[in-house]
Parts: structure tokens; sequence; C-alpha cells
């Protein structure tokens, strides 16, 4: 039975939402504001950020223009790709990267190499932005209580700050999200196959790809776990005939190397919002890897018991999402765009439902990497999981199906 919302309880509505649309218009401005005064000032560093102009980017110009030259032997190894980095680092950069993707990523991004760096990034952060809004797209489209409100859907989005981090750091974390709204639109056609391979694009990044397989195991769906597994390993060895069966092994060694000392790339911890950040915050050595490990296995366990219990496609990848944030070995900042479908969910149950739990949960979970990074910083203690965690444990309690709306 639909539920048809009185004029006036559709005026309060309008009223919230060109209210929610105005507030986050001007978050947005003054992000964008700031990222195009950063990105379009003078000279290879930004002006108010001091680094690179996209930061990391400069790695996967790296890795495009070694593949488009032939050169595979240096994508895997950490001298020649630190020194093929050079003549893209501003003279004042503070740091090189080590090889972390696999070679399939340099081949797919080899046509970024035949432009210029600045180019190539304008171009990238197009694709970025692009990417990100579709992926949105398909999601709300996917959540009918909010399909009469796609402008604030879409001021909210431009007002995330992870993904103005992501444009300012040239990321390939779109990419994920991109996954997840696919997975959405695979579970919606009941095909869990499909699903599986959308799921299986993260395979180009292990740290993200392992949590989201450890869910589908846990829920009992195999489909979707041999689909992600096979296309993940099919990404790869579908480049040896190309790259060498050598520069296959080296990735696989440096990937093990990174998966036995996760914290060498913790940097910059008031960056990184998972549950090992915090582990390794709070204890050391093999506590916090033991506290870490049974953490995470909790947080799927709970997460796979819900996706059973959920037929709503969305929701589950919503759910999925947040897992993958808490659990990864190591998240930035610019990763958290793979909330998008968890903040869709929860406005399109705020729509239908008053919650304040879930309202102030999603709230902070949104203002989250704005608040706590300072904090981080300041006192060494990120607090973003405790937030991302309690968000979760909401709206894995919140139960909408076969619900009426609340009263007006």
């Amino acid at each position: 039975m639909t539920h048809d919302p009185g004029p006036r309880k559709q005026r309060r509505r309008r009223a919230a939402a060109r209210d929610l649309t105005l507030h986050a218009s001007l978050l947005a401005a003054l992000l964008w504001t700031a990222v195009a005064a950063d990105l379009l000032s003078p000279g290879p560093l930004g002006r108010y950020s001091g680094v690179q102009k996209g930061n990391d980017f400069a790695q996967f110009y790296t890795m495009a223009s070694l593949a488009a030259s032939g050169r595979f032997d240096s994508l895997e190894d950490d001298v020649k790709f630190r020194s093929a980095q050079q003549p893209y680092l501003a003279p004042a950069a503070r740091v090189s990267y080590p090889p972390l993707y696999g070679p399939q990523v340099a081949i797919v991004l080899a046509p970024l190499s035949l432009i210029p760096y600045l180019p190539a990034l304008a171009l990238w952060i197009s694709i970025t932005i692009a990417g990100t809004v579709w992926a949105v797209r398909r999601c709300w489209r996917a959540c009918p209580p909010l399909l009469e409100w796609w402008h604030p859907v879409l001021a909210v989005t431009a007002a995330f700050p992870p993904l103005a981090y992501l444009v300012l750091a040239g990321q390939l974390s779109a990419l994920t999200v991109v996954s997840l709204a696919l997975v959405v639109s695979a579970l919606a056609r009941g095909s869990k196959l499909l699903a599986g391979l959308a799921l299986g694009i993260l395979g180009y990044k292990l740290s993200l790809f392992v949590p989201a397989v450890a869910v589908c195991v846990l829920a009992g769906e195999g489909t979707m776990a041999l689909a992600a597994v096979a296309l993940a390993v099919a990404q790869v060895l579908v480049v040896v005939p190309l790259v060498g069966i050598g520069v296959v092994g080296a990735f696989i060694s440096n990937t093990l190397s990174a998966a036995r000392a996760p914290d060498a790339l913790a940097v910059t911890p008031s960056l990184m919002f998972s549950l090992r950040t915090l582990w390794s915050q709070l204890l050391s050595g093999a506590a916090a890897t033991i506290a870490y490990g049974v953490s995470a296995a909790a947080v799927w366990a709970v997460t796979a018991h819900r996706w059973r219990r959920t037929p709503d496609p969305l929701r589950r990848v919503a759910l999925l999402a947040i897992s993958i944030v808490l659990t990864a070995p190591h998240l930035f900042l610019y990763d958290l765009v793979v909330l998008m479908p968890a903040f869709i969910t929860s406005a399109g149950i705020l729509v239908l439902r008053r919650l304040p739990v879930l309202r102030w949960a999603t709230t902070a979970a949104f203002l989250s990497p704005l608040a706590t990074p300072p904090v981080a910083y300041l006192t060494g203690l990120q607090l973003a999981p405790l937030v991302l965690a309690g968000w979760l444990a909401i709206l894995l309690s919140t139960d909408v199906q076969g619900e009426a709306p609340a009263p007006d």
C-alpha cells in the first residue's frame, strides 16, 4: 500500500528539501572554491595544500607512461618505479610512491600518457566526477522514496568532503563507487552472476576487495563471491601475455609484502578511517592485529546476517559499503566516496520515517571527514571509525519492511 501524504506534509517536505539543498550547496561552494583555487594556482604545487597537483595522480601517470612505452619491468620494481616518477614530480614534492597497483591498471590508464601531465589530470578529474555522479544517480533511482528529490541528492553529493579530496588527490576511488552502483543494478535485475562480476572490479585494490568478498561468503552468496574472485584473477592474468609472468609475479610479491606490513602505508593516520587505524592507535603489535581481526570478523558477520534478511539491493550494498570502509586494512579519506549508497539509503529511510537516532548518526557520518582529522592530528586518535560503526549498527537495527510511515 502506497502512503500518500497530505498537501500540508508535502509542503513541509518540499521546504525541508529546499533548505537542505541550500545548505549543502553553500558547503559545496566553499569546498569546490578551495579545490579550484588550489588546482588552478600557478606552479606545480597547490597554493593551499602545498603538495603536488594531483598528488597521487603522479603515480598513475607514471604507470600510464611506463605501459605506453613498454617498460613493464619498471611497474613493479620499487627503485625503477620511483625513479620513473621524477619527471612528473614537482621539485619540492615531498614523496614518491611505491608500486602498489597491478599492471592491468597501468594498461587501462595508458591512453592518459598521450597528453601532458596537467591536461591528463584535468581529464582524469572530469572522469572522476562524471563516474561519481553516474553512480549516485543509479543508486538514487534504486531508492523510490527519494525519486522526487534529485536536486537535494546532487547538492549533498557535491558537499561530501571526501569527493573534493578525491579530486585533489587524483586517486582511483570513483571506480569503487561505480562498482557498487553496478552491483545495485545487477541485484535489482536478479542476477547474482553480474553482481559478482561488478564486485570483481574491486580486484584492482585488494584492501577493498577482500572485505567485500568476505561479506558475500558469510552471507551465503557463493555465486557472487566466485564471480568476483574470477574477475579479480582474470584482470591480472589477461595481461600476462603483454607484460610477462615476471611482472605479474612481482606484483603478487609486492601485494603480499604490503599485507604483511599494513601500517607501513599509514603515513598520515589522521586521514585514515578504518578499524585497523583505530586499533593501531589504541594498542600495539599483535594486540592491535588481533583486535582488528576480531572486530572485522564481527562487522562482516552482522552485515552478512542482515544481507540475508534484506531483499532491497540498495540497502544491501549500503551495508556492504560501510563494512568495507570499517574493515579495509588501510582506507584513506578519498576512499570514503564508497559510502554514497549508504547515505542515499539512510535518506530514503528518513523520508518515510522519523528516526532521530538515524538522522543524527547519518549527519555525524557525513561530517566526520571534516571534523575528525583535526582531532586525530592533535590527539593521535581517529574517532571516525566509531562514528561509522555506530551508523552501521543503527542501519542494521532499522527495519523498514512492511512498516507504515510515521505520522507527521
